[in-house]
């Protein structure tokens, strides 16, 4: 891809690269040996909103799925990492999510296309971890739809607002939040999952 002149970011983890293209360059990056596969990096849409919406169904979710017998049993997460790549979690203003003691690792992908991708002369060296496009330890790393928060509580949300009465699914587990920008895109997602499986050793995240 660099010999036909389109900028490229290589993922660390994942048989993926991303790349800035013209028509021609992709047509010519497609018929190389070895390429399955060519994407646009088309914007993803969120189905559901709001921050706070997790609490109008977790007291009849929970028990439904009979999460709240396990976790009367003390089987409750503790020990786990579940990673939460969405829109961010609030860990700042949310008491459920705290951060850094719930909300264990806060991350946003500040990837800009125009700043890492694309490139002018020589081929640019690889960048740290692969691709080295994430701020880190954010206490809220949700600045657009809520969507993540919302995720994040149904998963693992403490219940302190609530005196316990809004409990997630696994409120032992620890969280691991990945905001994916405003506009989520195929490639910050990606983005995202090369950082969990970068990280997942740290943060006990299973896959």
């Amino acid at each position: 891809m660099l010999n036909l002149g389109a900028g490229v970011v290589q993922f660390k983890n994942l048989a993926l690269v991303a790349g800035v293209a013209t028509p021609a360059q992709v047509s010519a990056i497609a018929a190389l040996p070895g390429v399955q596969s060519v994407y646009l990096n088309r914007q993803l849409q969120y189905y559901g909103q709001g921050a706070g919406l997790y609490a109008l169904m977790l007291h009849e979710s929970v028990p439904t799925i009979r999460a709240d017998a396990v976790q009367a049993m003390g089987i409750t997460g503790k020990g786990m990492g579940i990673a939460i790549l969405d829109s961010g979690i609030d860990g700042l203003y949310n008491p459920d999510l705290v951060y850094p003691t719930h909300t264990v690792q806060n991350i946003k992908v500040i990837f800009n296309l125009s700043d890492v991708v694309t490139f002018k002369g020589p081929a640019p060296k690889p960048l740290k971890q692969g691709l080295d496009i994430f701020a880190e330890n954010l206490p809220n790393s949700e600045t657009s739809v809520g969507h993540g928060t919302h995720v994040a509580g149904i998963t693992a949300a403490l219940g302190t607002a609530s005196a316990g009465y809004y409990k997630g699914v696994a409120p032992g587990a620890q969280l691991v939040g990945i905001g994916t920008g405003d506009v989520l895109f195929i490639f910050f997602a990606l983005a995202g999952f090369d950082y969990i499986l970068e990280h997942r050793q740290d943060y006990n995240i299973k896959s």
